[in-house]
């Protein structure tokens, strides 16, 4: 009975909230209120709000031999570029450019949807595209959205039939350009590089 009248209330302050806010409070935070979130995210209070973000991952603007596009390979520490370093494969990138300014516009308050201009060459898309050609497109999968927290850690996907799309991923390592955008992506959501590696590279 204990349980069964946590959940009325629990579903009361739902409607509640839902009036006041225009979104559901279960699927933020649910009968076990989650954890914040342990990075950081841009603040998006308003529409057209804007942030301000540099790097040194700056654009490539042409692409380098064939050879020089070999899969990375390099794991660990070896991965780490510190500061004084130059950027992978500097000689390619746009000429005398040692840092990119990039801004995020708030195109949507809740979900937060950001707007990035410019974020990627052209010679950097053609390059994706190029990559992308060769690799097989499979079914969208979505996670388990239980209730079971357990099963949401797992990592178990399933196939449903409200998601019909079809995707597939570049790999970060697939040629230093991709490593390369994952860094500047990296910058700009200010999360260390090492978090978009998989564990053991």
């Amino acid at each position: 009975r204990r349980l069964y009248d946590r959940w009325r209330r629990t579903l009361l302050f739902n409607e509640q909230y839902k009036n006041f806010t225009g979104r559901s409070y279960l699927s933020n935070f649910g009968d076990s209120p989650r954890k914040p979130p342990s990075h950081f995210m841009w603040r998006a209070d308003y529409f057209g709000q804007e942030h301000w973000v540099t790097t040194k991952e700056t654009h490539f603007d042409r692409l380098p031999p064939i050879e020089d596009l070999e899969p990375v390979l390099a794991s660990g520490e070896a991965r780490i570029l510190k500061e004084s370093q130059p950027r992978i494969l500097q000689e390619y990138r746009v000429k005398d450019q040692k840092y990119m300014n990039m801004t995020l516009k708030v195109l949507s308050v809740a979900p937060r949807v950001f707007e990035i201009p410019n974020f990627l060459s052209e010679t950097e898309v053609a390059h994706i595209l190029q990559l992308a050609g060769n690799i097989t497109l499979r079914e969208s999968t979505t996670g388990d959205v239980g209730t079971d927290s357990s099963k949401r850690s797992s990592g178990i996907e399933k196939k449903t039939k409200t998601r019909t799309s079809f995707n597939s991923w570049v790999p970060r390592e697939k040629s230093p350009i991709i490593d390369a955008i994952y860094r500047r992506a990296a910058d700009l959501t200010r999360i260390d590089e090492s978090l978009l590696r998989s564990r053991s590279k």
